[in-house]
Order: C-alpha cells, then structure tokens, then sequence
C-alpha cells in the first residue's frame, strides 16, 4: 500500500481511543484539518479488525486501552502485519508503558489533550517519515533483489567474449531478447571495448570496475559502470560482468538542484513562520515569508539578530523551554507561546523546533503557527458547547445519547435523578450494564430499529423508575450522521407522560358519563315530541277547517323529523352525528307511509350517499327534506295517478354537499317566483339553507328541481 504524504491532505485516518468526548474531537479536528476518518474503534481488537479492513493510511491509537489487547499491542500487530504507521495518544502515562511503547517503534506521540497544530505537524511528519521507511524498504528490496533476482544486468561470458548467460534486466536495458543476446559477444554491446585493447590480455586482470559505453538494439547508448570477476560456471572459469545504468547517477547533480529548489519554494511559500538559527548564538541565518507575515519583520531586519534581540517573547521563559527541550530530546512539538510582533501586538503561537546540522553546525530549524484566531474560535465554541450542555442539563426530560453499540456517550440529570445513577457510571456502558429496572428488551428493539431505518421513531414505554414506581414514557429516538451521512450514534428524549395518561383515563371517564347522560336526553326529547305530535294529531280530528287541518298535519310531520332524529342519535354508538342514509331514508319511508292518496301510486328513488353529519347539518337537513316531499305530494300530482320523486345526497369534489329533490309533476306555475313566495314552507326551506351556509336553486322544467349545496363541514 502507498501510504499518503503531506502532498496529500486526503489522508484516510483510523481512530483506536475508549474516550467518547477525546474521540468525537479528534475525529472533528481530523476533518476540519482536511483529513478522512476512516473509522472509529475503541478497542484494540476492534481497531485490527478495522485496519485490515480498511487499510487506511495511518492510526490514531490510545495507549491506554482496556481488554485483552492494548493499544501498545495493537499498533505492534498493525504496522508488523499491515505496515501502517501509528500514532500514540498519552497522557501522565506510566514509564514502563512509555518504554513499551518506545519499543514498538511509533511515528509519533499526541498528548492529551490534543492540540490541532501539533496534530497536524505529527500527523504530517509521520506520513513523510512512514513513506521515507517505504522507500527504504523498497531499496532494500531492490538489493536484495540485486542478489536473488539480479536487477542489474548481468552477464555471465567467456574468456572470448561470447554470452552465455544474461538476466531478464539485461534484455531490458539493452533492448534485447535472451535468444538474440546469446548470440551475440560483449562487443556487440560495449563500443568501448575496442580502446581498452586486446580483451585476452584484459581478462587476467580480474576482478576490475570501470565506467564504459553500452550501445542498445535500436542504436541508442547509455553510460554503463561494469564490474568483471571470474566465476565457475559448469566446471569452467567464465566471466561475470555485473552492468549498471549510471546515466541517474550522472544526472544526480542536476536532480539535488531540483530537490533544493522544491524545498525552497515549499520553505517559501509556507504560510507557518520558518526560521533557521544558529544553535551557538541564537543568530537567524535565514526566514521565510512566512516569518515575515506572522511576526512583522522584514527578513533583512533579523539576520544576524537573535529572537531576544529583536523581542519577540512576551515570557523569555517560553524560549527557555523551547531550548531545554532541545538539548533533551532533540526537538519539541507544539509548544504553544504567546509572541510579540514588531507593531507590539501580542498573539498565541504553537511552536515546533529540532535541532538539524548545516554545513557541519548545529542550528535550530522552528515552525510556528499564529494559532490567536483559531483560540477565539475554540473558545466561542466552548461557549456554545456549554450553552447547549447547560440547556441538556436544566431540561425535565430524560436526554441521552448512545454510540452504535448501545454505549452511552452523554446522560443529563433527569436522567441520573430518574434512575438513580451517576452519570459518570453510565458513560461507556450499554443500559443492560448498568441494570436498569428498564425492559432492556424495548430498549434494545427501538434503537436497532433507529439503527437500521436510519429514522426517527415515536414510542409509548413503561419503565421503573429507583423507587420501583412504574411510568408511562413518550420516548423519541433519532440518528445522528456524519459528515458523509453514515448514521454515527443515537439520540434519546423520553419524557414523563404518566400523569398526563391519568388526566386522560378522567376525561374518557368524564366524556362516557356525559355521553350517557346526553343520550338520554335525547331519549326524553323524541318521547315529549312524539307525546305532542299525538297531541297534534287528535287536535286535528276535531278541526272542520281543511286548511287548518292540512297546517296541523305540516306541523306534525316536522315535528316527526326531529323526534325521528333524536331517536338516532338515541341509538346510535355516537351521539355527535347521524349517518345520512339511515336518518333520510327512514325519514323518507314515513313520510310516502303518512302523505299516502288513495287512487294515486306516487315512487320515491332514493341515492343518498352514506355520510355521518353533525346535528347542527343533519336537522335543518331533515326539515327541509319534510317540507320538499309535503310540497310535492300537495301540489305537483293533482291531476295525474301516478308520479315520481327523486332525491339525491351526494359527495362533490370540492368537500361540499349537494341535496337535489326532483319530481316529474305539473311544475310551478308560469308567474310564480319561489325566491318570493312567502307560503310558511319555502320560508322555512330558505331560513334551514342559511343555516346550512349553503344556496339554493330552483329549476321548473319537465316538474319542479330543488338544487341545494352546502359544505360538508
């Protein structure tokens, strides 16, 4: 695997630590410095199996790891199987751990608690250093190769030059097959040989190294250094020429040039203040732009100077401790400062210094970093982190948060006070851990549903609070995702609902008792109308006036409507509203049994649609059904023996409802305006519309149509 270099700040970075708060940071500092979380682990095992996984391009690894495997055990597996660097996190670690970990050969140290600018000088430093060990490996490689699989040409010729034994290497360079360079003599490849003399008088002053020509197939020459020694090769003395390609090396001036202009142009163009001083006096022997930006200096002012000189330090003691720590380890890493620029402004720095020799003396080679803004930035966001940690805190309800394996990472008081824990305890620990008097079951079943839907979810649950007491809970669990949308842990707010469900079970208590009540009511009001429609009824008996007569049998049919609708709303589950087919239908039924003529066959087709209407839309709806049907059966079939009656309820798109009452009759008479009419019926009809808030049309064609529209609510 190529690992990734500073050249590649997409670096794939696997995190090993059994801190939530340490690793959540780590993992945001990662991504915020342009780096990839490969994953997170808290184990060590789990991290190998994550590592062998997914490869990635460096290890992040807590020293202190709980389990059978530590994190010193760890990082030893991965790097000596995978070959992946590892960075150590410690802090106030033991000295025999330390020693352990020295041993394992580390690319680096972090202290907690991390520091972003040394994380980044670490992180980069060991991508380098690691790809640096790769090549290394790979040169060793190639010489080993040398030995086994003979990278560079060789030839194996007699005492005349002829070859009898050539390297896949040596087909390469020279551009010839195997079977074409058996066939040919050194002089065939070497133009030069010609000038070193007669070869059988060569060849006895063996063995012998020099530079030479090598001509290939298509003609092309390349410088060649050639060492010859005799051999035994089948019982026969031969010679053995080992031919290497030294045109690299001939270029090697022109290549240490390059490398010294890239590393001028990145000592250049670094944002980061670099300065090369003399160890012996502290002297600036050379700044960078950089330097110039952080600290306000031009660089001719400083050279030659020392930082006292200048006066740069707000606490000399910082550069005390910059230069103790270099005499006993030979470096530092991020030692954060605070510096004084040349206009006196003061700012925090992060500093990074090793000793390095240049032309045989000692010098001091530091990188600092202007870290002021990035400490206000840290700051306000400690602020809005205890903000939103204070509003978790002061909150009735019970809050967590739990990583993908049930974990808790974060409880607040409600929840200590709920179950009567520390908080502390239950960090790091899965409910069932802890022995909760919960069903760990509906527990466990939510947040794996959380988990795989990757979904919020609304639940009822029952749990048992510290004291054994039982409660009903509103519980809403929900994801939390990563950058990249991969759901990294779980949260929780459960709220106490028992008293609320308590409150609830009265009023449904209440509403039953009222319900009972109302029905009743309802039962009494049809037994009065129904007492003072019979009432009607023998007080009609006794009138000789037909008008009257016809006025009381009016008035006995609508009182009919509305006892027939309490007498529903009697017997019906729900006393707030009527269905519509049952209440017009058997309204209708009585109405053609009472307004009945002898001699006259009068039809009645009903299509009501089967609606539930409030009480408020279904008695207004009845009466004015009563009025249109007397209407027809008194005045539209005087003269005729048979007749028919249409009436239609029926849905429309809009939610509103239409109620049509058609007959086939003599229709109204030619002068006649039923807007103006002011015969008790069509005054009621009118005043039973507006309270319906609906219209009304009229249409005398082929008999007489009521169209009536209202809204459904």
């Amino acid at each position: 695997m190529t690992g990734a270099t500073k050249h590649d700040p997409a670096a794939r970075i696997l995190i090993c630590a059994n801190e939530p708060g340490l690793t959540r940071d780590v993992a945001e500092t990662l991504r915020d410095l342009g780096y990839n979380v490969a994953g997170i682990t808290s184990t060590g095992q789990e991290a190998l199996k994550s590592a062998e996984k997914m490869h990635p391009d460096l290890v992040l690894m807590d020293i202190g790891l709980p389990g059978e495997i530590d994190g010193i055990d760890a990082a030893l597996m991965i790097h000596s199987r995978l070959d992946i660097p590892v960075i150590y996190l410690a802090a106030g670690t033991e000295e025999s751990i330390l020693e352990r970990a020295r041993k394992s050969e580390p690319y680096g140290y972090l202290s907690k608690p991390i520091h972003v600018p040394e994380m980044r000088s670490v992180i980069e430093f060991a991508l380098y250093k690691h790809e640096a060990d790769r090549k290394l490996r790979e040169s060793e490689e190639r010489f080993r190769s040398l030995i086994e699989q003979a990278s560079d040409a060789i030839f194996v010729h007699d005492f005349h030059g002829r070859f009898l034994e050539v390297n896949q290497q040596a087909c390469i360079s020279s551009g010839y097959s195997r079977d074409e360079l058996l066939s040919l003599s050194v002089g065939d490849l070497d133009p030069d040989m010609e000038k070193r003399g007669d070869s059988s008088r060569f060849w006895p002053n063996l063995p012998a190294t020099f530079e030479s020509t090598h001509r290939r197939k298509d003609g092309t020459t390349f410088p060649v250094e050639i060492r010859l020694g005799p051999i035994e090769y089948g019982n026969t003395k031969v010679i053995l020429s080992l031919v290497r390609d030294i045109a690299e090396r001939k270029g090697a001036a022109k290549i240490l040039q390059e490398s010294e202009k890239r590393f001028r142009t990145i000592f250049q163009t670094s944002p980061d203040s670099i300065c090369i001083n003399r160890l012996s006096d502290g002297a600036y022997v050379d700044v960078n732009a950089g330097f110039s930006e952080i600290y306000g200096f031009k660089k001719e002012e400083v050279i030659g100077k020392s930082s006292l000189q200048i006066n740069i330090w707000k606490n000399p003691t910082d550069r005390e401790r910059i230069i103790d720590g270099l005499k006993e380890f030979g470096h530092v890493n991020n030692l954060e400062i605070e510096f004084r620029r040349r206009d006196g402004v003061l700012r925090s720095g992060l500093v990074s210094a090793r000793i390095v020799e240049l032309n045989g003396e000692h010098h001091i080679l530091s990188v600092t970093r202007d870290v002021e803004d990035w400490k206000k930035d840290q700051l306000k966001l400690q602020e809005k982190t205890s903000l939103l940690n204070s509003l978790i805190e002061a909150l009735p309800d019970v809050i967590y948060f739990k990583d993908l394996d049930r974990r808790h990472l974060l409880v607040n008081k409600a929840f200590e006070d709920f179950f009567g824990v520390n908080g502390q305890e239950v960090i790091g620990r899965t409910v069932e851990e802890f022995f909760l008097k919960d069903d760990t079951l509906q527990s466990r079943t939510t947040d794996e549903e959380v988990m795989a839907t990757k979904a919020p979810l609304i639940r009822e649950q029952s749990w048992i609070d510290r004291k054994g007491g039982t409660h009903i809970v509103d519980t809403r669990k929900f994801p939390i995702f990563d950058h990249q949308g991969n759901i990294m842990a779980i949260g929780g707010i459960s709220r106490d609902i028992t008293e609320r469900k308590k409150a609830e079970e009265r009023i449904k208590a209440s509403l039953k008792e009222k319900e009972v009540l109302l029905r009743e009511i309802h039962h009494r009001v049809r037994n009065n109308l129904a007492l003072i429609q019979s009432l009607l009824r023998i007080q009609s008996h006794h009138v000789r006036n037909s008008e009257f007569s016809r006025m009381l049998e009016d008035t006995q049919h609508r009182i009919r409507s509305m006892a027939f609708c309490h007498e529903l709303l009697y017997k019906s589950e729900n006393v707030s509203s009527i269905r519509t087919d049952e209440y017009l239908g058997n309204l209708l039924k009585q109405l053609r049994e009472s307004l009945s003529i002898v001699g006259k066959k009068i039809e009645i087709r009903q299509q009501i649609a089967a609606l539930h209407l409030s009480i408020e839309k279904a008695f207004p709806l009845g009466f004015i059904l009563t009025e249109l049907i007397s209407n027809c059966y008194q005045h539209a079939f005087p003269e005729v023996k048979n007749g028919e009656i249409v009436v239609v309820l029926r849905l429309l798109k809009d939610s509103d409802l239409e109620f049509v009452v058609r007959d086939d009759g003599i229709g109204l008479p030619e002068d006649t305006k039923p807007q103006e009419s002011q015969s008790l019926g069509y005054h009621l009809v009118r005043i039973f519309v507006r309270q319906l808030n609906g219209s009304i049309d009229i249409v005398n064609d082929k008999g007489t149509e009521v169209r009536i529209k209202f809204p459904l609510e």
